[in-house]
């Protein structure tokens, strides 16, 4: 379950910044958009995502994973609340009906799949501390 989390992640991540700088690109103006802005945060937030979950494949520590999962559902909650960085007025723009609710899906889905991750092995860790003291 661990390694899929975080394979679903770097996945998830990785066709976001795909689709938000191509198909579902915000809107470019001929000054800076409060839009891009945002988009660019998004961007480096789906990136640190993508490279903390390649690591956490390579590392063996629990506690290494356990922090990813932390940060992954950290992120997934950042990614909910990115349009409030900048946004465009007018809601038939294109951050707005498609930049913005891709990026509030892939957050709650990353937050979510991460919660659960991190609930299940804290479950786990209890389980296998509690039947420890109980053998002695």
């Amino acid at each position: 379950m661990n390694k899929f989390t975080k394979i679903l992640t770097i996945a998830i991540s990785t066709i976001t910044i795909v689709l938000i700088n191509t198909l579902c690109k915000p809107c470019h103006g001929l000054m800076a958009m409060p839009c891009e802005h945002s988009t660019h945060i998004a961007d480096i937030i789906l990136l640190i995502l993508v490279l903390l979950n390649t690591s956490a494949l390579l590392v063996k520590k629990y506690y290494f994973h356990s922090l990813t999962a932390v940060l992954n559902t950290a992120s997934g909650i950042f990614l909910l609340f990115i349009p409030f960085f900048g946004r465009c007025q007018v809601a038939s723009m294109s951050c707005n009906i498609r930049t913005f609710p891709v990026l509030r899906s892939v957050g709650l889905l990353i937050s979510a799949f991460s919660a659960v991750f991190l609930v299940i092995s804290i479950i786990k860790v209890s389980s296998r501390r509690q039947n420890h003291a109980n053998a002695k």
